[in-house]
């Protein structure tokens, strides 16, 4: 659980300084960063750390109950 709670603190962290804003048309979904770096070159890759962030921390979830129902039923 220490891994989780560390990883809850680089997504806070990543989305203060993203600052992501979603653009949802129909089945489309885009996320842009609203924050200082919407200027910088790269600021659509650094977009990318957001929703990777997010599928991370589910993961994370997954393998912790995934681990837990396995040590419960040994």
């Amino acid at each position: 659980m220490l891994i989780f709670a560390i990883f809850g603190v680089y997504y806070a962290i990543i989305e203060i300084i993203i600052l992501p804003n979603m653009f949802d048309w129909g089945h489309t979904k885009c996320f842009f960063p609203t924050s200082f770096i919407r200027h910088y070159k790269y600021a659509s890759a650094i977009a990318c750390l957001y929703p990777a962030a997010y599928a991370m921390s589910m993961v994370l979830i997954a393998i912790h109950f995934i681990y837990r129902f396995f040590a419960l039923y040994k």
